[in-house]
């Protein structure tokens, strides 16, 4: 009995490693007990407790290699469950209970430093409640308060990721959050709030800094919070009071579901509200009045995004589904501003059982009904184009009154006053009228309208304008990869310009701004008019660009197909299509031009791609472009202009493939035209006709850098130095490596991170340096695109007052013929041994150095030894410190 007595009263002690225990009492320490953990450790190990009580492990001692060595503790049974924090270095954990009665301990350590670990006493208690303080549960509640892990009294802590679920304590309440205190780390720590039992929920919002949310209410029953903090600074968190009131059935707006309201303001969002997306399988329907009899409501969309060709939006210009459709959209084309012209708009939405995206965000108002001014406010942008609806279709050429003639729809009293320029901003080169480009950048405005005719005439009327610049673009999936089709400009407010070649069908947006200088703001009146030129030879074409450009722009070294496809050919004059010649502005890399020519229609001949060609009927000389030769009207002897085109009236294919020029010259001419000739004009027919043709307007604004630094700056933070950056547009990137000098002429790369391909929208990007040194050091980005080119930013400098650690920073150049330098830095003051060794461990040279604190530039002269790979080793003697990097003599 004495002896069964002795044994009881041992304590356990249990170790690091991978297993699973039950356990309330005892010791928990690292795997070398008493010594030093190991190298290269990953062991996963679990403590819980007996039924209904919590575990809980205070840690006595604690120290790991800091930023090397880690132990991540979960509150749960397994490593899917919430991490309650990651630890490194020497600050201990402290206490940490578990909320579900598991603790779960994952170590890892690197192939180098160890440390003595850790130690720690196992106890165990009765599970506290789910409230006050925040944890990992659910519960349901209507009174009492609601606090920060840290309590009414203490911080949050570092690393936190946790979620709680309130719902009301009977059916038929919703519980509200009332915050009276509120403090997290800005922009790092955030809470999210989530109208549901899940974190699926629709988001009410997400809050960080030290602004009170407002009071939350659900609408579902339930509010689940979900709170993350990053491994630095921690703050006092938040106090809350919980209550419960009756649930309000949720109102029509602003979040789309099936139902009808009158509404004149306010907004108007996807089902998933203005933070989260829609849901899949919608099939949902909602019609918005106007307030006031007379009245006509718009929706201004500022935002617009679903899964293309699947999930649509279809906007009905009146009261009912059955009402006219103004349009179909989906995908990231926004429907700009929509007008009802009835006092009613009707919105239907369907979306398929896969993707979904972030949905739309909308604007109400109301006008009264038949203005000749279809705009509210000031349409700023490609994203918020005023819709002017679909233009009439034109009368066919087969009309002996009016052939091709078209309707004219006038939009009286609009105006740019207000508008400001959009960064980057898009215009088009190359323009009708006073020659060269729009005014860039100018106070422009953004129409939208369908057009069912192959020409359009544009006309600004009445216009207070300094001067005017137009430009037509097509809606080809985005407000950012539109294609130019042409510009315009004059010198006074008004301006007439005619564009050919254009697809009926598709969508289009006008572009409209007066000069770059003030005064450039004023009212104008849009005359549109869609018609066809019944005389022309060629009657049908279209022109696809792949790539499409972004804001109107190509980055170095860009390589673009072109395909031209002509879909209606008419003999005026027995004319037969002859020509198709391509011309490339400046920008253009023309070396690098690959064609691939249709083949023949009537069979009579071939198209080819020729430098040159000569008329043998008017001695006209034309310029490199695809012609035809033939055995009709002359030899078939590989000379195009001594013969007949082909005799066809359908249908032709053109394509080429052409690269911008490998340096960039930003506002570079990236212009293409192509010019339709009949054999009138180039072979060998007499009778000439075909010259009045529209030239086929493609312009790509301009050549542009890959990258637009929009902010780049660094921080200094315990884990290291934090770098963040910003981009406000990307072409064709691949990524940013970070690069790192002590005296700004060396450079080492430390690090890389993924960029965001093509885009023009802002990013965010951030980057830890964790081996920073102490003291001064210089930072830049390279960011490199996909084609291999490469630019940098510009240079930062952050200066750490502490934190110097022993080490061989950058060594130079690698391979090496003569000297060898080398970035050194010390902790402490004394005596160090700068060895060079072979592969066989022999050292082949040394050298004493006396160092103080900071850094140090080191030469070596290995010019004599001989050719192979050598390690150089720091050590110091006195601390038992060894760092050691290879190089290459060559």
């Amino acid at each position: 009995l004495g002896l069964l007595l002795a044994i009881n009263t041992v304590k356990s002690q249990f170790v690091q490693g991978n297993g699973s225990v039950n356990a309330c009492s005892g010791t928990f320490t690292d795997s070398g007990g008493a010594g030093n953990y190991s190298n290269n450790e990953n062991s996963v190990f679990t403590i819980c407790s007996s039924a209904s009580n919590c575990v809980s492990v205070t840690f006595t001692t604690f120290n790991l290699e800091s930023g090397f060595d880690d132990l991540v503790i979960h509150d749960g049974p397994t490593t899917a469950s919430p991490v309650i924090g990651t630890f490194s270095g020497t600050t201990s954990p402290g206490t940490i209970t578990s909320s579900s009665g598991c603790l779960t301990f994952a170590f890892s350590s690197d192939g180098s430093v160890t440390r003595a670990g850790w130690s720690a006493t196992i106890s165990c208690a009765p599970c506290p409640g789910c409230l006050p303080n925040m944890s990992n549960c659910t519960v349901n509640a209507c009174a009492g308060n609601f606090f920060d892990s840290g309590g009414l009294g203490g911080n949050y802590s570092s690393n936190e990721n946790f979620v709680k679920t309130i719902c009301a304590t009977n059916p038929g309440d919703c519980v509200t959050l009332t915050f009276t205190a509120f403090d997290l780390e800005s922009g790092f720590d955030n809470m999210t709030i989530h109208d549901g039992a899940t974190t699926a929920a629709t988001v009410i919002g997400t809050f960080s800094g030290t602004a009170l949310p407002g009071p939350i209410t659900s609408t579902t029953g339930c509010l689940t919070i979900a709170f993350s903090s990053d491994g630095s600074v921690t703050r006092a968190g938040w106090a809350a009071t919980i209550s419960c009131t009756p649930c309000i059935a949720a109102p029509c707006l602003p979040i789309m579901s099936n139902c009808s309201t009158n509404a004149c303001s306010g907004s108007f969002f996807d089902s998933g509200g203005l933070a989260s997306n829609y849901s899949n399988n919608a099939n949902l329907t909602t019609t918005i009045c106007a307030m006031n009899p007379g009245d006509c409501v718009s929706l201004t969309f500022t935002a617009f995004a679903t899964e293309a060709g699947f999930d649509e939006l279809t906007i009905h210009n009146g009261a009912t589904a059955a009402s006219p459709i103004i349009g179909v959209f989906s995908g990231t084309g926004s429907p700009g501003t929509v007008v009802s012209t009835t006092g009613c708009l009707t919105l239907v939405f369907t979306s398929d059982g896969s993707v979904t995206s972030a949905g739309w965000e909308a604007t109400i108002s109301c006008a009264p009904c038949g203005s000749s001014n279809p705009c509210v406010g000031v349409p700023d942008s490609c994203l918020i184009a005023c819709n002017l609806g679909i233009l009439p279709t034109h009368t066919a050429c087969s009309n002996s009154t009016n052939p091709g003639q078209g309707t004219t729809v006038l939009s009286t009293g609009l105006s740019n006053v207000g508008a400001t320029p959009q960064n980057p901003y898009t215009s088009i080169i190359g323009c009708q009228g006073l020659g060269g480009g729009m005014a860039s950048p100018a106070n422009d405005v953004w129409y939208q309208f369908t057009l069912n005719s192959p020409s359009l005439q544009v006309e600004l009327l009445n216009s207070t304008l300094d001067s005017a610049s137009i430009g037509l673009w097509e809606f080809t999936g985005s407000c950012t990869t539109l294609t130019p089709q042409g510009c315009a400009t004059s010198g006074n407010g008004n301006l007439t310009a005619t564009f050919d070649l254009l697809t009926p069908g598709s969508v289009y947006y006008l572009q409209i701004s007066g000069g770059v200088t003030a005064p450039n703001t004023g009212t104008f009146d849009l005359q549109l008019t869609g018609f066809e030129d019944c005389s022309q030879c060629i009657q049908g074409a279209n022109l696809s660009v792949n790539p499409l450009p972004i804001n109107g722009n190509y980055a170095p070294g860009t390589c673009v197909t072109f395909t031209f496809d002509i879909s209606s050919w008419n003999f005026t004059l027995a004319n037969w299509l002859h020509g198709v010649i391509p011309t490339f502005g400046n920008g253009w890399n023309t070396t690098t031009m690959a064609s691939v020519a249709p083949s023949s229609c009537d069979l009579s001949g071939g198209w080819a791609f020729y430098n040159s060609c000569t008329s043998s009927a008017t001695s006209v000389v034309f310029g490199p472009g695809f012609y035809y030769d033939s055995n009709s009207g002359g030899p078939l002897d590989g000379n195009p202009g001594n013969n007949f085109g082909d005799n066809c009236a359908c249908c032709w294919t053109f394509s080429w493939t052409i690269c911008t020029q490998t340096t960039c010259n930003p506002g570079d001419d990236l212009s293409v035209t192509i010019n339709t000739t009949g054999d009138g004009e180039s072979g060998s027919w007499t009778s000439l006709s075909c010259t009045s043709d529209p030239v086929f307007f493609a312009a790509t604004a301009t050549c542009a850098l890959p990258v637009d630094f929009t902010a780049f700056t660094g921080r200094i933070m315990p884990e290291g130095n934090q770098l963040l950056w910003t981009t406000g547009q990307e072409i064709n990137s691949e990524l940013f490596t970070i690069e790192r000098s002590f005296d700004g002429n060396n450079w080492q790369d430390v690090g890389e991170v993924p960029a965001n391909g093509t885009s023009s929208a802002a990013h965010n990007y951030e980057f830890v340096d964790p081996f920073p040194f102490g003291g001064r050091l210089l930072y830049r980005l390279r960011q490199q695109d996909f084609n291999g080119y490469t630019g940098t930013s510009e240079t930062i400098e952050l200066t750490r007052t502490s934190g110097w650690k022993t080490n061989i920073g950058n060594i130079y150049p690698n391979p090496v013929r003569k000297t060898l330098s080398l970035d050194l830095t010390f902790a402490n003051e004394g005596n160090y041994l700068l060895e060079v060794m072979d592969l066989r461990g022999a050292v082949v040279l040394q050298r004493s150095l006396a160092a103080k604190i900071g850094y140090e530039k080191i030469d070596l002269n290995v010019e004599k030894l001989a050719l192979g790979t050598y390690f150089v080793r720091l050590s110091s003697p006195k601390a038992g410190r060894r760092t050691t990097v290879q190089f290459v003599k060559e």
